[in-house]
């Protein structure tokens, strides 16, 4: 991906951290914040609305033309709505060059650096054409603010996951790996939308999936594919030579595979590092995986292509027509003959978590609709772009 496209996806990002950094300040469940709106994010608060500008300019020095057409699009706002009881706000981060900037800015210094510009070689007074006097300008700037020593794009993302696990009680792990990408998730949808992009502080909380690392486009495009999956791999999915013997169930969304092969490739890679079949070991195991998304062809036809190269596994019934029994797949995963067990059907996932006498570890991968748990299990559940990149997280 080329530098201009890295840097527009940073800034997107960027905006988008501010509107979640905006709504965790929120202190009214009433309050809300507008993405995309009047400006990049519109906050009201305290009966107040604040319209901000929200720019990251890591690799540009500042300069009075990088803010002066959002200072003139904001004037122009003013003096179309002379009853806007809100403030303007720009908010951004340069790489260098702020010095430049005198604050407060004074009525003549609007006027001469903001104001007056020249377009097609004709000079331009946004104020006089916009018939304002100085008293309007002064009020126009009392209701302007600019803060261009913005935090960079790494310190702001800290204090956006320090701000999440505060408001969620939880630690720094928890707080990026499923609040910030819920969160972050939540912002992007709402900016892509055609109507109405508010969102309240009590619909923010209440939106929060808060039991799944949700698909974050714009850091898998940011981060690029293999950067990205191996972040979640080494935070989540670190495995270690001592695992334990656990009853580990891994559900997979196989509704977007490309081919039976790839389901099979990623059954092999989940057999090959989630099981340990030697006979040196007091307690060899072997993982339990259940597809979901696919019809009952597609299984048939992957289990005889599985079954026909060597891997062997059982499903629970013993014979055709027979009960599921779940005692058999729990023996089974002590077999070293044994590859992996594969369930047939959610509610054999279910009946065989609340036989095992074991501890369960369930791991749920899925596109947009997860299998949602019951009976008090709970899972580490991770949504996913496509149905490969299953092989490479885990």
């Amino acid at each position: 991906m080329d530098r201009s496209a890295v840097d527009t996806i940073r800034g997107y990002c960027y905006q988008f951290d501010k509107a979640i950094l905006e709504i965790l300040s929120l202190t009214e469940n009433s309050d809300y914040v507008d993405i995309e709106c009047l400006e990049d994010v519109d906050v009201f608060k305290d009966g107040e609305l604040q319209a901000i500008q929200c720019k990251y300019y890591e690799c540009t020095d500042y300069n009075h033309s990088v803010i002066a057409e959002p200072i003139r699009l904001m004037l122009t706002h003013f003096s179309k709505n002379p009853e806007f009881f809100g403030k303007y706000h720009l908010y951004g981060h340069y790489k260098d060059g702020q010095y430049k900037l005198k604050l407060p800015i004074e009525l003549d210094y609007l006027k001469d650096k903001f104001l007056t510009y020249k377009r097609e070689k004709i000079e331009h007074k946004l104020h006089s054409e916009l018939g304002l006097n100085d008293e309007q300008l002064n009020q126009f700037l009392e209701k302007l603010s600019i803060d261009i020593n913005a935090k960079d794009f790494d310190a702001q993302k800290s204090e956006t996951l320090e701000s999440l696990a505060a408001a969620f009680n939880c630690d720094l792990f928890i707080a990026e790996h499923y609040f910030y990408n819920g969160s972050f998730s939540l912002i992007s949808n709402i900016a892509c939308k055609k109507g109405d992009r508010r969102i309240s502080r009590q619909m923010f909380f209440g939106s929060i999936d808060k039991s799944a690392v949700l698909f974050n486009a714009w850091l898998y495009k940011y981060k690029g594919r293999n950067a990205y999956l191996k972040k979640i791999k080494s935070d989540l999915f670190s495995r270690v030579l001592n695992t334990q013997p656990y009853d580990r169930f891994f559900l997979l969304d196989a509704s977007r595979a490309a081919s039976i092969a790839d389901v099979n490739d990623c059954i092999r890679v989940i057999q090959r590092k989630w099981s340990n079949l030697s006979k040196r070991i007091a307690e060899p195991y072997s993982p339990f995986i259940y597809l979901f998304g696919v019809t009952e062809d597609f299984k048939w036809k992957l289990k005889n292509q599985l079954y026909n190269e060597g891997l062997r596994f059982v499903d629970g019934y013993g014979f055709k027509g027979s009960n599921f029994c779940p005692e058999s797949m729990l023996k089974a995963k002590k077999s070293i003959d044994i590859h992996f067990q594969f369930l047939e059907t959610e509610e054999d996932f279910f009946f065989l978590a609340n036989a095992s006498k074991s501890k369960i570890e369930i791991i749920q991968f899925f596109h947009n609709q997860k299998i949602e748990l019951r009976n008090n299990l709970s899972s580490t559940d991770v949504q996913i772009h496509e149905f490969n990149d299953i092989k490479e997280i885990i």
